[in-house]
C-alpha cells in the first residue's frame, strides 16, 4: 500500500526538530502510526509502540534509564502511549 499524505504533515514538519514533545491524538484508524512510521523513516530517529510490553514495563520500571536510552540526538515516536500510566513523567524526569 502506497503513503499517503496527510494535510497535518507541514504543520508537523515545523515541530518536528524542536526537541518538543508532539502528541497526536485521533480516533482509532485514522493514520496516527502510519505517520509517526512516515515521519521516522523521512526524518530519522526511533519508533517504539507501547503496546509491545517490554517498552512499557521499561518505562515504569525505570523511566530515566528509559530516557537515556532512547532520547538521545534523535527524534523519539513513541506509540500507543496510553499503556504507560503517567507518560508524562517521562518528560519531566528526563528534562
Amino acid at each position: 500500500m502506497d503513503y499517503l499524505p496527510r494535510k497535518i504533515e507541514k504543520d508537523l514538519e515545523k515541530w518536528i526538530f524542536r526537541r518538543e514533545i508532539i502528541l497526536l491524538k485521533g480516533p482509532r484508524q485514522s493514520g496516527k502510526t502510519t505517520i509517526l512510521k512516515y515521519f521516522c523513516q523521512k526524518f530519522g530517529g526511533q519508533y517504539l509502540s507501547l503496546e509491545i510490553e517490554d517498552y512499557a514495563q521499561a518505562i515504569k520500571r525505570d523511566p530515566i534509564k528509559f530516557a537515556r536510552r532512547y532520547l538521545k540526538k534523535k527524534n523519539l515516536y513513541l506509540d500507543e502511549v496510553q499503556y504507560v500510566k503517567d507518560i508524562g513523567r517521562l518528560n519531566k524526569d528526563y528534562s
